[in-house]
């Protein structure tokens, strides 16, 4: 995904291993991978902002992909498209299912059916954490 490029070294690996599975016809594992980005990227705009005390529990750990979601679209101030919003609602429920359904098993057509809407929201994120550009 182009848009990861010249950002930061983990997130360029997170997006090698999630095409890499996606073209080895790996879809569980690239669903995975699109989750890990994208949990990645909501803790990292966090940070960046200086607001990363908003989702972490008293214990300094970060709270579930659930509630970063939930923070993530909650900013107001940040006017997260209806794309993004509805992308990082999309990617966690099948980034679950692949990780923890033991009957479920990720389809090509399961990660196609995603891919503008994730690749819209990657941008999004990457653009409002300032992370782009090799920063």
């Amino acid at each position: 995904m182009s848009v990861v490029r010249v950002t930061r070294g983990y997130l360029e690996k997170i997006t090698h291993q999630l095409n890499g599975s996606y073209d080895r016809g790996w879809y569980d594992a690239c669903a995975v991978m699109m989750r890990k980005l994208i949990e990645t990227l909501i803790i990292d705009v966090f940070e960046e902002q200086g607001m990363a005390s908003k989702i972490q529990r008293p214990t300094g750990d970060f709270v579930q992909l659930d509630a970063l979601v939930g923070r993530v679209a909650g900013q107001a101030s940040w006017n997260l498209s209806r794309t993004t919003k509805q992308a990082l609602s999309d990617v966690k429920k099948l980034g679950d299912n692949s990780a923890h359904g033991r009957r479920f098993a990720a389809h090509r057509g399961d990660i196609d059916g995603l891919r503008v809407g994730f690749r819209a929201a990657v941008q999004e994120l990457i653009d409002l954490g300032g992370l782009g550009s090799g920063h």
